[in-house]
């Protein structure tokens, strides 16, 4: 009996330890990746920014033209407007989305009695759900930060910021620290549509990959297949919820953004269509931009031991 005991208790302190040790491996995985994400991606970004931003009155004819336009009257340089922020919070957004969601995952798990590398579909979009709400706590400031630098079209004294510092600064002195966190909830939002669709398609396709592999760890090529994918189904099912967020947070009127009022203006200036202006770049940007993500967690979970995410 007292082998037993010793035994079952050196066993969970064991599985402790190595979901520890995940936990951090997750963390590091997700900040390589995230940075990889925000290099590749912000370029096309920017345009989708751009085209998102425009209510009533449009500047671009679609997304060719705002790509010329950006390139002759501000170069390479105004592609990566806005990078700053994205490049030095991509690590932590990256690291708290995966090892957060990571962490659900298992909590999922542990409360079903399953194994957080073969849960369900359901139970995914369950850790999804639940990865949201503290997610977007880090990711609304960013967001915020990002799209209202990146709609600025011009150079020098024309752009009402000249970088994150001055917004921050501005931004604080007017609303305070609640103004870094306007558009929270539809942000959350976002998530709430969008995660389920980004994770459910990489546990489907990873389980259909390890099915035609018998098992074996997918190769480099199959990582950054999964993560375009992953990418294309997360944008798909949640960009016109994106385009209300985008256009909550770059709202410069009079008072504050009525979300319904959004709404109605796009649907009565673009009809259902123009919920997903901006959709092209936004996907063009999305495949590449989550290949490298997923394939920097992955192998860096590789490198730390563990089989993949």
């Amino acid at each position: 009996l007292t082998v037993f005991i010793e035994k079952k208790m050196s066993n969970k302190i064991q599985h402790q330890h190595q979901h520890i040790s995940k936990r951090y491996a997750e963390l590091f995985g997700g900040a390589v990746g995230g940075i990889a994400q925000a290099v590749v991606g912000h370029p096309l970004d920017t345009i989708k920014v751009r085209m998102q931003s425009e209510l009533g009155k449009t500047k671009f004819k679609g997304p060719w033209d705002c790509f010329t336009q950006t390139w002759k009257y501000e170069g390479v340089r105004g592609f990566y407007k806005g990078l700053v922020p994205p490049v030095v919070s991509a690590s932590l957004l990256s690291a708290v989305l995966f090892s957060t969601n990571g962490f659900m995952k298992r909590i999922v798990a542990n409360s079903t009695g399953g194994n957080p590398q073969a849960l369900t579909m359901p139970q995914v979009t369950m850790a999804a759900w639940m990865t949201a709400p503290i997610y977007c706590l880090f990711v609304t400031p960013v967001e915020l930060l990002k799209c209202s630098l990146q709609v600025q079209v011009g150079r020098g004294d024309k752009a009402k910021y000249s970088g994150s510092i001055q917004y921050i600064r501005e931004t604080l002195a007017k609303n305070g620290i609640k103004g870094l966190f306007r558009g929270y909830v539809p942000t959350v939002m976002t998530r709430i549509v969008g995660s389920p669709a980004y994770f459910v398609s990489y546990e489907w396709i990873k389980a259909t990959l390890r099915e035609k592999n018998k098992g074996a760890p997918m190769t480099v090529w199959q990582m950054i297949l999964g993560g375009g994918f992953a990418g294309a189904c997360f944008w798909t099912a949640n960009f016109p919820v994106d385009l209300i967020r985008t256009r909550v947070q770059t709202y410069s009127g009079e008072g504050k953004p009525q979300v319904m009022h959004i709404i109605k203006s796009i649907y009565k200036g673009e009809s259902f269509v123009g919920f997903y202006r901006g959709y092209v770049p936004c996907l063009i940007r999305s495949v590449p931009a989550n290949a490298v993500a997923f394939l920097g967690l992955e192998l860096t979970l590789s490198t730390l031991g563990y089989k993949e995410f």
